[in-house]
C-alpha cells in the first residue's frame, strides 16, 4: 500500500476535489457524488457514500457511488442500529476496519474492508462519508487514506453549511457569501501557504495555516504586513519589481538571472519558494492572492541532481567515456559533452548522425555506419571498434557500443543508446605489447619467465631461443615447476638460482657450465632478475641465457698463453739479462755496448710481463666506486714517485681535502701518469694539481717533456690498441680503465709539453660498482666505449 500512496495522480485527484467543490456552478448533488468518485479513486476501493442522520434510528442515503448504487440507492432508508455508519457517528471520529465479515445494509453484501468519518455541520454530527469494498484480503487503510477521507467529509460539510446559509439570505448575498466562504475553505485547507492582501496598499488581510508555518510567524504577526515584506529586506525591491513587470499568475521560483526566490522566516533564514499572485473578486472587493510553496526539498534534489550530473561529466572524462542517444521517431542525436572531445568538436557545435559517421576512417565508415543503419533499422545491437579522424586532426582508436530502448509495452522502440569510448591509449598497447613479445621471441638469447610456488619457482614463458639453447620445447617445461631443467638436461643450478631470486636474493649472474637434452655441453651466461612490489620476496623473475661458449673458450685459451708466455718470458729475459750483463763485463768496444743493449731490453720485457700481471689482476678484481678523499691518494702517489726518481721534482698544489667519486685504485692510475711524466720530462719538474668546480674535480698531472706520442694519446683518450701496438703503454691502458670504470674522464693536451686531466664526479652518489667483465671486455676488444 505504500507504494500505491506515493503512486503519481494522488496529487491530481486532491486538487481535483478542491475544483469540484469550489466550482460554483456545479449543483450540489454533482459535487457529492463526484467527490465520492475521486474518493474511491484515491483510496483503491469501488464504493463509495454520503448518509445523513434521518431519525434517532434511522439514516438516509443522500448520495452513493459503485456497484450496489442501484440496490440501495439515493433517499433509501436503512436501520443505523446494523450499518457500519453508526460507528463514526457515535464516536465522533474517523473508523476504519478490514475483513470487517458481517452484512452492511449499506453496502449491500459483506463488506472486506470499510472506512468513514462523521460529517460535521454547523457543530452538529450531519451524517457520514464512507469507502468500502468486499475484498477479504485487501491491506489496511494507510493514515494518509484516512487523512484523505476526512477531507472530503470536511469540505462536504462546509459545502452543506453553505448550501444552507445560501437559502436564508437574497441572491447577491447568498454569491457573496458562498465566494467567501469557498475562499475560506480553501484558504484552511490547501496544502500551500496562501496570502490575501489588499490590491492597493498591499497590505496582507489574511493567511491560512501553512503560511504561518511556512514563515515560522503568528497570523497575528502577518496580517497588517505589507506583503513584500515576507522577503528579505535587501531584495524586496527586487521583487515589487518583478511582480510588477512580469505579473503573478506565472508561477516563479527565480528571478530572470537565475537567482532564487525566498521568503525570510521569523529566525532570519531563508526559504527558498515558488511563488504565483493574481486578483481575486469576493462579492464587491478585489484582492490580491499570493501562493507560496515550499521548494526546499525540491531545490535538494536539484542539486543532487547538479551533482550526480557534474559526477557523471568527470566519469566520462576520466575514463574517455561519452554517451548517446538517437530518437527513435525523429532521429535527432543527443550526446554528453564527452563526445564532442572524442569527435575533436567544440562542446556548443551540433552533432548529427552524418558528421559523426563521416569522421571514421575510410576503411571503417562503412563497418561502423552498417552497424549504426541495422541498429535504426532492425534494432540489432552493435559493439564495434574502429579508427577515427577527429575533426580537429587527432587520429583515434574508438569503441562504440549501442543499443534499442524500448517503451513501457516493451515492444515499441523509443530510443537508440550507447556509449562511444577512446581506445586509443589500449591500442598503443596493445601495439606496443605485439611488438615487444615478437622482440622477446625472436631475440638471439634464450629468455624464461617464473613464478613464485610452493617449492622455489615455477616456468610460465620460455621462448624460442631458450629451445634451442637447452632443448627443451616450450610445452614440456611451461607450467611446470623450475626442477624440471634438473632432469639430466640443464644443470640444475638454473632452479637455484631461479629460488634465490624469488626469495630476495636480488639479481643473480653466474657463469654455468650446461648440458642440453641432446647430453651436449655448452657454457652460459644466466642472469635472473626478481620482479615484484615484495621488499623481501618477488611474486616473479624474469631470466636471460645466452651461449657464451666461444667466449669462454677464447678467454681459457688466452689465460694459458698469459701464464706461459709471462713464465717464459720472466725465466727467458732473466737469462738472457745474465749473459747480456756477463758479455758487458767481459767485452769492450762495440761488443760491450751490444750486451748492455741487450741487458737493457731485456729487464724492459721483464718489467712489462709484471705489469701486464698488474693489469691481470686488475681487471679480476671487482671495484666499487665511492666518495672518498683524492688528495689523499694524490699525496701517496706523489710519495711513491719521489722514491722511484729522488733526482725529479713534483711540485704538488693540493687542496687539504677535495671529495669525489673515485677508487682505491685511483692512486694506481695516478702513479702511472707520474711514472710516464717523470721518464719523459728530460729534468724538469712534474706539476700535479688539483681543482674542484660545482659537479667535477680535475686532476691534472703536466710536464714539459717532448709530448706523448699519438699511440700513447689514443690508449689514455680511449683505452684501445691497434693489433701492431699491443704490449706498448699497458700502464697508460691501466689509467684509462681505472678513471673511466668509475665513470671518470681522461684527456690529453699536448701541443706544449704533455698535460693528462683526470675528471671525476663531485659529490655525487658512488655508482654501481664495476663488474669484472668490463675489464674482460676491454681485454679482448669488446666493449662498446
Amino acid at each position: 500500500m505504500a507504494s500505491e500512496c506515493n503512486r503519481p495522480g494522488k496529487d491530481a485527484l486532491r486538487e481535483r476535489l478542491y475544483e469540484l467543490m469550489n466550482d460554483e456552478d456545479r449543483l450540489v448533488a454533482t459535487k457529492r457524488r463526484e467527490a465520492l468518485e475521486v474518493g474511491t479513486a484515491f483510496l483503491g476501493v469501488d464504493r463509495g457514500r454520503i448518509t445523513r442522520v434521518a431519525g434517532d434510528d434511522t439514516l438516509e442515503i443522500v448520495a452513493s457511488v459503485g456497484p450496489a448504487a442501484d440496490a440501495l440507492g439515493e433517499g433509501a432508508k436503512i436501520d443505523r442500529e446494523t450499518a457500519h455508519c453508526r460507528r463514526p457517528i457515535e464516536t465522533g471520529s474517523t473508523v476504519a476496519f478490514t475483513d470487517v465479515g458481517v452484512e452492511d445494509p449499506a453496502a449491500g453484501r459483506n463488506a472486506g474492508r470499510y472506512l468513514g468519518v462523521p460529517i460535521t455541520v454547523h457543530g452538529e454530527t450531519y451524517g457520514t462519508v464512507c469507502f468500502f469494498d468486499d475484498d477479504p484480503e485487501a491491506e489496511p487503510f494507510e493514515t494518509v487514506e484516512k487523512l484523505f477521507a476526512e477531507l472530503v467529509a470536511r469540505l462536504l460539510g462546509r459545502e452543506i453549511e453553505a448550501n444552507e446559509y445560501e437559502e436564508t439570505i437574497d441572491e447577491a448575498g447568498r454569491a457573496r457569501e458562498r465566494s467567501e466562504q469557498k475562499h475560506r475553505t480553501l484558504l484552511e485547507t490547501a496544502p500551500n501557504g496562501i496570502v490575501l492582501a489588499d490590491v492597493d496598499t498591499g497590505e496582507i488581510t489574511s493567511v491560512n495555516e501553512r503560511m504561518t508555518e511556512l514563515v515560522g510567524r503568528s497570523r497575528e504577526e502577518l496580517e497588517g504586513m505589507r506583503v513584500f515584506g515576507l522577503h528579505p529586506a535587501e531584495e524586496r525591491q527586487r521583487y515589487a519589481e518583478l511582480f510588477a513587470r512580469a505579473g503573478g499568475r506565472e508561477r516563479r521560483s527565480r528571478f530572470d538571472d537565475g537567482d532564487q526566490l525566498h521568503v525570510e522566516r521569523a529566525d532570519g533564514t531563508k526559504l527558498p519558494v515558488e511563488i504565483s499572485a493574481n486578483t481575486v473578486e469576493l462579492g464587491d472587493r478585489t484582492i490580491i492572492q499570493g501562493v507560496f510553496r515550499d521548494i526546499t526539498d525540491q531545490r535538494r534534489r536539484e542539486r543532487e541532481l547538479e551533482r550526480n550530473q557534474r559526477f557523471l561529466e568527470r566519469t566520462q572524462e576520466a575514463v574517455d567515456l561519452g554517451g548517446w542517444e538517437i530518437d527513435a521517431t525523429t532521429g535527432a542525436l543527443r550526446c554528453t559533452d564527452e563526445i564532442h572531445r572524442i569527435y575533436g568538436l567544440p562542446v556548443d557545435e551540433e552533432l548529427t548522425l552524418e558528421t559523426a559517421l563521416a569522421l571514421f576512417h575510410p576503411d571503417d565508415a562503412d563497418r561502423v555506419g552498417e552497424a549504426y543503419g541495422r541498429l535504426v533499422t532492425e534494432a540489432e545491437p552493435f559493439d564495434v571498434e574502429a579508427r577515427l579522424i577527429a575533426a580537429d586532426g587527432q587520429r583515434r582508436w574508438v569503441r562504440v557500443i549501442g543499443g534499442p530502448t524500448y517503451e513501457d509495452d516493451g515492444e515499441t522502440v523509443a530510443s537508440f543508446r550507447g556509449v562511444t569510448k577512446d581506445i586509443t591509449e589500449r591500442r598503443e598497447r596493445e601495439a606496443d605489447l605485439r611488438m615487444k613479445n615478437r622482440a622477446v621471441e625472436e631475440a638471439s638469447l634464450g629468455i624464461f619467465i617464473a613464478e613464485r610456488a610452493d617449492a622455489g619457482g615455477r616456468l610460465t614463458y620460455v621462448n624460442e631461443e631458450f629451445e634451442q639453447l637447452t632443448g627443451y620445447e616450450a610445452a614440456a617445461v611451461e607450467g611446470r615447476p623450475s626442477s624440471v631443467l634438473e632432469d639430466g638436461a640443464v644443470d640444475g643450478e638454473i632452479s637455484t638460482e631461479i629460488a634465490a631470486a624469488l626469495d630476495g636474493g636480488g639479481a643473480r649472474e653466474r657463469r654455468l657450465l650446461l648440458r642440453r637434452t641432446d647430453g651436449t655441453s655448452f657454457w652460459g651466461e644466466l642472469t635472473v632478475t626478481p620482479v615484484g612490489s615484495g621488499a623481501d620476496a618477488a611474486d616473479h623473475c624474469v631470466g636471460f641465457l645466452r651461449d657464451i661458449t666461444p667466449v669462454k673458450r677464447r678467454e681459457r685459451l688466452i689465460d694459458v698463453l698469459d701464464r706461459v708466455l709471462r713464465h717464459n718470458i720472466r725465466n727467458d729475459m732473466n737469462v738472457i739479462g745474465g749473459y747480456a750483463s756477463t758479455i758487458a763485463d767481459r767485452a769492450d768496444g762495440e761488443l760491450a755496448r751490444m750486451g748492455e743493449q741487450i741487458e737493457t731490453t731485456a729487464s724492459a720485457l721483464t718489467a712489462l710481463s709484471e705489469k701486464a700481471r698488474t693489469l691481470e689482476e686488475t681487471m679480476a678484481t671487482p671495484t666499487t666506486p665511492e666518495v672518498r678523499d683524492v688528495t689523499a691518494d694524490v699525496r701517496a702517489a706523489v710519495e711513491r714517485l719521489r722514491a722511484d726518481y729522488p733526482a725529479t721534482e713534483f711540485v704538488v698544489d693540493v687542496p687539504k681535502e677535495c671529495r669525489a667519486v673515485g677508487t682505491d685504485r685511483l692512486e694506481r692510475a695516478l702513479y702511472e701518469l707520474g711514472d710516464n711524466a717523470a721518464k719523459h720530462a728530460g729534468g724538469a719538474p712534474v706539476v700535479v694539481t688539483v681543482d674542484r668546480t660545482d659537479d667535477r674535480v680535475d686532476i691534472e698531472v703536466s710536464d714539459a717533456g717532448p709530448g706523448l706520442s699519438e699511440q700513447e694519446q689514443r690508449v689514455i683518450e680511449s683505452g684501445r690498441e691497434t693489433p701492431l701496438e699491443h704490449g706498448q703503454g699497458l700502464g697508460l691502458w691501466l689509467v684509462n680503465w681505472i678513471v673511466t670504470g668509475t665513470g671518470g674522464d681522461l684527456a690529453v693536451d699536448a701541443d706544449d709539453g704533455t698535460t693528462v686531466t683526470v675528471t671525476l664526479h663531485a659529490g655525487a652518489d658512488a655508482p654501481e660498482a664495476v663488474p669484472a667483465e668490463y675489464y674482460r671486455q676491454a681485454a679482448l676488444g669488446t666493449r662498446a666505449d
